[in-house]
C-alpha cells in the first residue's frame, strides 16, 4: 500500500467515488472508494468536491485503494484556529460548529430555510430566556389544540383577536351606574 496525494478530479455520487489526479507522476487513479460515517441501517453521504486536495491509500499496483481524507495546504488552510471547536462549513457559506469548552452549538444559515419536522411533537428547554428575532413576522398555527401560554404575557403593538382590536375596540351602551358594557366591536 502506498500513501498518495493529490486533488479531486471526478466524483460519482451514485456510487461514492472518486477519481484522484496524483501531483507526483502526473497520473490518474481508478476509481477509489470514499468511507462514510454510516452505511447500513444508519446512512450518510458526504459529498466531495472537485478540486479537493486529498491523501489517498492505494495498492501496489495503483488499481485499488480508498481515499484517507481532504488535506489542508497554505492554498487551502482550515476554516478556523482552535484547538476545541467542532466545525463544518458548506460551499453556500452555512456554518455548523460545536464548543465542548462553551458549551455552544452555532448554525448559520446563509440562505434558504431551516425545517424541523417531528411526528410526535417538538420540545424546547431552555434554563434561562428564548429570544424569536424575525424581519416579517411570526406565524403559530396551533391547530385544534389551541395555545397556551403560561406565565405573564407582554405585548408592545395592539393585539387583535377575531378582528377586534384590544387598543382601539369600543364598547355600545355604556352608561353611568352598576351595569356592565355589551361585548366588544
Amino acid at each position: 500500500m502506498n500513501l498518495e496525494y493529490g486533488t479531486v478530479s471526478a466524483w460519482n455520487a451514485k456510487t461514492c467515488r472518486i477519481r484522484v489526479d496524483l501531483h507526483e507522476n502526473g497520473l490518474t487513479s481508478y476509481w477509489l472508494q470514499v468511507p462514510q460515517g454510516y452505511s447500513k441501517k444508519s446512512k450518510r453521504r458526504c459529498p466531495v468536491e472537485l478540486g479537493t486536495p486529498v491523501a489517498i491509500l492505494l495498492k501496489d499496483d495503483g488499481v485499488g485503494g480508498v481515499l484517507l481524507g481532504a488535506v489542508y495546504s497554505e492554498a487551502e488552510p482550515p476554516p478556523i484556529e482552535d484547538d476545541d471547536t467542532d466545525y463544518m462549513e458548506y460551499k453556500d457559506g452555512t456554518k455548523f460548529s460545536y464548543s465542548p469548552s462553551e458549551h455552544k452549538l452555532d448554525l448559520s444559515i446563509s440562505e434558504g430555510t431551516v425545517n424541523i419536522t417531528a411526528p410526535a411533537g417538538v420540545t424546547i428547554n431552555a434554563a434561562a430566556g428564548v429570544t424569536i428575532n424575525a424581519a416579517s413576522g411570526v406565524a403559530i398555527n396551533a391547530g385544534a389544540g389551541g395555545t397556551t401560554v403560561i406565565g405573564v404575557v407582554n405585548v408592545t403593538g395592539d393585539v387583535i383577536a377575531d378582528g377586534i382590536s384590544l387598543k382601539n375596540h369600543t364598547h355600545p351602551g355604556i352608561q353611568t351606574g352598576s351595569s356592565s358594557t355589551g361585548q366588544p366591536q
